[in-house]
């Protein structure tokens, strides 16, 4: 009887121990050349100078092709603007923007480039190109529920200024379904203005882009990034200096089998304390500033 019970529980305790091995996932942007992705993306940018408020939503309709894909795995990702909308007005055609890219499987870009140091002119352009440009990557081992992974990235500022360098953590949180464009599960309810422009003229049938009503399991990634801002300059008798931080928080919904993200949607919070002091030939005279921006971001791909 005894022996019986132990041949019973080592039994148990296999079936236990095999149902409870994890899926793993060797992550890799695959997706096959000539494909075509359309994606609808709404940026709503809140701006707070001095209690001072600004607010622009900015709805934009791009159309990306993979062009190429190397011997290597990797891929050459075209990007048009075919339409964006900016508070409600229009964007001429001729200011819509195209680019193109190359990328390694692992999301890296294949030419690295590197931003400018800020102007003071231009610190909250500074700040928002640098920040906002973080996308996913992978890890070249493979990753399961849980797991995490990190990406670093070298700013290039000198001391005192920060950031000097970026780390940005991702974690795989899980499975998803996501349908239509949106996650089934845990997601927030995002007020449609259109798949596809109301304005456009209408397309012929193999042309039109739709949200799939199928449902695509998808790998739910989240990204983190928090850094420090201190930015200085000086000159003879006069300087500025920015003191603050910002945290980027999102998450991507990314298809195995598409072998490309389906869904994203990130928070940038950008904060500092912007110090101008100058010497007027009898006392320096100071001014301060208080700057918030958050950036919100929602992208869902149309099609396929």
């Amino acid at each position: 009887m005894s022996r019986c019970f132990w041949c019973a529980l080592a039994a148990l305790t296999v079936l236990i121990g095999s149902g409870m091995t994890q899926e793993r996932w060797a992550l890799r942007f695959t997706v096959r050349e000539g494909t075509v992705l359309h994606w609808h993306i709404r940026t709503t940018d809140r701006q707070l100078v001095n209690m001072r408020a600004q607010m622009i939503v900015t709805e934009m309709w791009v159309q990306e092709r993979i062009e190429s894909v190397r011997p290597n795995g990797n891929l050459v990702w075209g990007s048009q603007v075919i339409r964006c909308v900016v508070n409600g007005q229009v964007v001429p055609p001729e200011e819509l923007e195209a680019t193109e890219t190359e990328l390694t499987p692992l999301g890296y870009p294949a030419h690295p480039f590197s931003l400018p140091p800020p102007s003071l002119d231009r610190v909250n352009e500074w700040l928002v190109d640098l920040l906002g440009s973080v996308s996913l990557v992978f890890p070249a081992t493979e990753v399961s529920i849980g797991d995490r992974w990190q990406h670093h990235i070298m700013v290039g500022l000198k001391p005192p200024n920060e950031p000097r360098r970026l780390t940005v953590t991702y974690r795989l949180e899980g499975a998803e379904l996501v349908a239509g464009g949106f996650a089934s599960q845990r997601t927030a309810t995002v007020g449609t203005s259109g798949d596809v422009p109301p304005s456009e003229p209408k397309k012929s049938a193999h042309q039109e882009v739709r949200p799939s009503e199928r449902g695509h399991k998808c790998l739910r990634i989240s990204v983190t990034l928090q850094a420090p801002v201190r930015l200085v300059w000086q000159w003879r008798g006069a300087s500025v200096t920015i003191n603050g931080g910002a945290k980027l928080e999102g998450v991507f919904w990314f298809d195995p089998q598409l072998g490309a993200v389906r869904q994203r949607r990130a928070t940038l919070t950008i904060s500092y304390t912007r110090e101008a002091e100058q010497w007027d030939g009898l006392q320096f005279a100071q001014r301060t500033q208080f700057v918030n921006r958050t950036i919100e971001t929602e992208a869902r791909l149309l099609a396929p």
